[in-house]
């Protein structure tokens, strides 16, 4: 479905597939964003490839940096405190200790901020 193709557009790390990155990273922000039940659907879904969206913080394109940057705030914004604690969290502090670049890191470092600042 819809999903399953947005997460493969987000993943392909093809230097031509730039576009179809961002593309994908922000149609799914606006969905995340939305408020019925479909957005806490993609929420879920999102929470899921985290890694990959941390990923996409040292992508050479700037455009695709921002975009993951959204979808990550989005996120955090919008989660349970229970998914938070026992989803997100521990995937930040993952991707602080493993993450080769480091834009991964920041990037993980100023979600737990946001986390922290409620």
């Amino acid at each position: 479905g819809l999903l399953t193709k947005l997460q493969a557009l987000v993943e392909d790390n093809g230097k031509t597939a730039a576009d179809g990155r961002e593309g994908a990273l922000l149609a799914l922000t606006a969905l995340v964003e939305m408020k019925t039940r479909s957005g806490a659907v993609f929420e879920m879904a999102c929470v899921h490839i985290l890694p990959v969206l941390l990923d996409k913080l040292s992508d050479k394109l700037k455009g695709v940096q921002v975009a993951a940057e959204a979808l990550i705030t989005a996120l955090v914004a919008r989660l349970s405190a229970h998914a938070l604690r026992t989803l997100v969290v521990p995937m930040l502090l993952d991707g602080m200790v493993s993450a080769k670049q480091w834009q991964t890191k920041v990037g993980a470092l100023n979600a737990l901020a946001k986390l922290a600042k409620g």
